[in-house]
């Protein structure tokens, strides 16, 4: 029986190879000290979608968590005149909303909309879903806008900056076909930017996190 051994490249054993495989692997050390710091320090900036809106949408889709950065970006639209409705949906209970000790996020949104001047008629609450996804909540409101007579075709979506361009992502993916056009308005914080991302920990989780998310929905989606 014949054996087949694996050749090594005749230049493999001078100087010349060598001091070309020491060059290469300087210059790929480089790029790495070079675009390393920068991919770090914009990692929060490549997570952000923020569309530019001059002309008012059908309707304006707010996302659940981080509840006061989100609420108060959708009160500023409603009062930029933006938009004329917010629609968002029931999270799925929690061991502490089960227990009565705190009130579901989405009832307290509600509240806190309307403790914000927003009118109850320019609110649509749905609690008879509790989503506890992002792709629950962009399912929810696909079912929703098929449910509408008159079907809205520019949309707002209300996110946080860290969450926004996987939630526009997500949102597109779930109307296609379906003659929308969606715009992604991004929420920011004192907590957490874009800019220092790492200097909180809970910027620094939210940014951590997101990229995890983004390659799970990829797989998974």
């Amino acid at each position: 029986m014949k054996l087949l051994f694996w050749k090594r490249h005749p230049a493999a054993n001078t100087s010349a190879y060598r001091m070309s495989a020491i060059k290469r692997s300087l210059i790929g050390l480089l790029i790495t000290a070079i675009l390393g710091p920068l991919c770090f320090y914009y990692a929060g900036h490549f997570l952000v979608r923020n569309d530019s809106l001059s002309q008012k949408v059908d309707v304006l889709f707010l996302l659940m968590g981080d509840m006061l950065p989100r609420s108060n970006q959708a009160i500023k639209m409603i009062n930029n005149k933006l938009a004329d409705r917010i629609i968002f949906f029931r999270t799925l209970d929690l061991p502490i909303n089960k227990a009565g000790i705190v009130e579901n996020e989405g009832i307290l949104t509600k509240r806190y909309l309307l403790a914000h001047g927003i009118p109850s008629a320019k609110i649509t609450y749905i609690d008879g879903i509790e989503a506890s996804s992002t792709y629950e909540e962009a399912k929810a409101f696909m079912q929703w806008v098929k449910k509408q007579k008159h079907r809205p075709n520019k949309i707002l979506v209300v996110t946080s900056w860290y969450h926004s361009s996987r939630a526009g992502a997500v949102v597109e993916k779930m109307l296609e076909g379906m003659n929308t056009r969606i715009f992604v308005s991004a929420a920011y914080s004192q907590e957490s930017n874009p800019d220092g991302w790492w200097r909180t920990e809970v910027g620094f989780l939210q940014v951590f996190n997101e990229y995890l998310k983004k390659v799970y929905y990829f797989f998974k989606y």
